[in-house]
């Protein structure tokens, strides 16, 4: 056999390592294909709440405003990761403030300092997401769900600090709704909800309630407890 020939077996490993290339290859090509897939039906996924979202922003209908938030409320909860960032990432990017409209209207309040043109000023400062959190909340439960959006909102920030504004605004929210003036101080007796006395079992820390009858001697006739709720 000449030096150059080659035998069967190097023939048949050769088309084998062929074929392997040539397979690895489709996989490959295919991965690519369905990652393209994915990010086109979470752009689609995400693009449709955006889209009920700046409907909820301009609506104006009492009734079908509040089903609208609980849309919007739904489609944010059915989200993956991989929606909720790009979600996020379109809230910080396309509702934002507008930094050429506030110095044209704060040039124009340097100018004429007017309660208008305050007015004005003071409307184009907040970003239009703070009005969308605040029609998102008309849904029942929804302040909830925009709490535990921001808990989400921080995990993604140590990789994408573009988002803090986002976070800056729930928190801004958050100061305000859960201030203590808005609070109804309530006395809490033996009667009150099951669901208050169960707190108050699972998350006493001083002094520790062991059980229904402890937590009914410590509500006797002689004993007084009151708490904090919201209106």
């Amino acid at each position: 056999m000449s030096a150059d020939a080659q035998s069967p077996i190097d023939a048949k490993r050769q088309s084998a390592s062929g074929l392997v290339g040539l397979l690895g290859s489709v996989i490959n090509a295919g991965k690519d294909i369905l990652a393209r897939r994915r990010e086109a039906v979470a752009q689609a996924a995400s693009g449709d709440l955006l889209a009920k979202c700046r409907q909820l922003l301009h609506h104006r209908g009492e009734a079908s405003g509040l089903a609208l938030a609980c849309e919007v409320i739904a489609d944010y909860q059915a989200l993956d990761e991989t929606n909720q960032l790009l979600f996020f990432e379109s809230l910080a990017r396309n509702f934002d403030v507008v930094p050429a409209d506030i110095i044209s209207a704060a040039e124009q309040y340097k100018a004429k300092p007017s309660p208008a043109h305050l007015s004005a000023l003071t409307k184009l400062v907040e970003a239009p997401r703070i009005k969308l959190f605040r029609r998102m909340n008309m849904a029942p439960g929804a302040t909830a769900v925009l709490v535990q959006m921001r808990g989400s909102l921080q995990r993604w920030l140590p990789k994408h600090p573009q988002l803090e504004p986002v976070g800056s605004d729930l928190k801004h929210l958050f100061v305000s709704w859960f201030n203590r003036g808005f609070l109804e101080l309530r006395l809490i007796d033996w009667n009150s909800p099951a669901a208050v006395l169960e707190r108050i079992i699972q998350y006493e820390s001083v002094h520790e309630i062991q059980g229904w009858s402890d937590l009914r001697s410590r509500l006797g006739e002689n004993r007084m407890c009151f708490a904090f709720f919201h209106p």
